[in-house]
């Protein structure tokens, strides 16, 4: 599993279905995606609309759930800073059981007691590849898909994939 892991510096991609998988990603990856996630998110969060009182969140490719990570701790800071922050709802979608059942099962609950300020915001965890329908529409909706376009394979397919799931959410 860590030498999949380390395939990614070397731009390659990596097989999630191995139980070790979770483990062995957020011990060394996870953390770095949250760092590279948290400038631009706070800057999102900070820039948003007040008037709007819902963000509608879907994650593609959750993972260990770094976009939730960035999304809280910016969440958190600027209430701190007496900002109002909208409600949000999350919907974590990835295609690997296994890194959503660590993600629900370990980082979860162990971020949330760190950080019981953000345990109003509603989190969907959902095997489920992106690309699939989820029977469910969205509310003023924010995509992240940062790692969705890191294959080399497959790419012209991905990405007319992702214009059309763009396109339905307007």
């Amino acid at each position: 599993c860590n030498d999949e892991s380390f395939r990614l510096v070397r731009g390659e991609d990596i097989c999630y279905d191995r139980y070790t998988i979770g483990i062995s990603y957020s011990t060394w990856y996870h953390a770095r995606r949250v760092n590279t996630l948290l400038l631009p998110v706070l800057e999102l969060l900070d820039q948003y609309n007040e008037d709007r009182q819902f963000i509608d969140v879907f994650d593609l490719g959750a993972g260990t759930g770094a976009v939730l990570w960035s999304l809280l701790l910016s969440k958190m800071a600027l209430q701190e800073a007496g900002k109002d922050i909208p409600s949000i709802h999350i919907k974590m979608l990835d295609a690997s059981p296994f890194m959503l059942e660590y993600n629900h099962k370990y980082l979860m609950p162990i971020f949330f007691n760190k950080y019981p300020a953000c345990k109003d915001t509603t989190v969907e965890l959902t095997i489920n590849s992106w690309v699939n329908d989820t029977g469910r529409g969205l509310i003023n909706p924010w995509i992240f898909a940062s790692y969705v376009f890191d294959h080399n394979e497959n790419y012209e397919l991905v990405e007319e994939t992702f214009g059309t799931l763009v396109q339905n959410v307007r």
